[in-house]
């Protein structure tokens, strides 16, 4: 099945799986350069874990 890329990740910063992609392709290589580059994780830290999952289900 393929993600919807609408789905937001992070709710605290409204972030999407495509937030996430979009890192990726602008070179963010690993979950710590995503954060760095959409902060995502930096609120609450709930959705550390599908951050990572997408990351992985991503590269």
């Amino acid at each position: 099945m393929e993600r919807d890329m609408s789905e937001i990740i992070c709710t605290c910063l409204g972030l999407t799986a495509q937030d996430i992609a979009d890192a990726l392709a602008n070179g963010a290589e690993n979950f710590e350069a995503v954060v760095r580059a959409t902060d995502v994780t930096t609120v609450c830290g709930v959705c550390e874990e599908s951050v990572r999952e997408l990351i992985e289900e991503l590269k």
